[in-house]
């Protein structure tokens, strides 16, 4: 798929460590960022490649046109096929830990272009930042991130465009990777703020990808992957600015 031609900015076509860059300049009263690295999850088949009936709903659940989230067909067709239900909630909330913990940057490592040296020097693993910032008062803030899904048709972009207008008023970039769309906030956000994001943004589902919500709800921090998802990949990049 093109990139959108949504809006006309100096951000069009920037990729997501350069537009955090800029954010980060944005932040002067932000003290320090974390990213993290992490390794991509096996394929949904091959977890599943001893449990023949979870395969044949995740079958059912791909053949079908993507009118749905992956995760709402297969739990249905799940359902119908009588699953056993310890096997479909364990499938369900598979986590996939990072694959070390999370490196602290400060602003001027990232004004300096430390992350983007980060991203590009990864071959095997992917660069993940996270929303949680440690402020110069000595308090926490956070970044605000959320994932969108993969484009059902060329009007799609517009609409997430709406609805990331709607959620963040203050303001924010809405960037395309290779399989989705996600969002990036301009200006820092309170804990509350962040779940508040995360409770309107419940509306939006199936639009909203709810799997990335659930875990970053759970978690108590939110991610972005600024690096390519594959070694000769493009990293996520902007689409529009609002």
């Amino acid at each position: 798929m093109t990139q959108p031609k949504l809006v006309r900015s100096s951000f069009a076509g920037m990729s997501a460590v350069d537009v955090f860059t800029t954010v980060a300049g944005f932040t002067k009263d932000a003290e320090s960022f974390l990213v993290e690295w992490y390794v991509a999850p096996p394929d949904v088949t091959e977890r599943v490649a001893d449990r023949p009936q979870l395969r044949s709903a995740i079958q059912d659940a791909t053949a079908e046109p993507a009118r749905l989230h992956f995760w709402d067909t297969f739990l249905y067709h799940a359902a119908e096929r009588g699953i056993a239900s310890e096997d479909v909630i364990a499938f369900s909330e598979y986590r996939n830990i990072p694959a070390s913990a999370p490196v602290r940057l400060s602003r001027r490592d990232i004004l300096a272009n430390r992350l983007r040296h980060l991203a590009e020097q990864e071959l095997h693993s992917r660069l993940n930042l996270l929303s949680k910032v440690r402020l110069r008062s000595g308090g926490t803030a956070h970044v605000a991130m959320l994932d969108f899904v993969g484009s059902v048709s060329d009007e799609t972009p517009r609409l997430l465009l709406a609805i990331a207008k709607r959620l963040l008023p203050e303001g924010g970039f809405l960037l395309r990777s290779d399989r989705s769309f996600h969002l990036l906030g301009r200006t820092l956000v309170s804990s509350r703020r962040r779940s508040r994001l995360h409770a309107d943004s419940l509306f939006y589902c199936p639009l909203v990808d709810r799997m990335y919500l659930a875990h970053q709800v759970r978690r108590g921090v939110s991610s972005l992957r600024v690096s390519p998802s594959t070694p000769c990949g493009r990293p996520p990049y902007v689409v529009a600015a609002f």
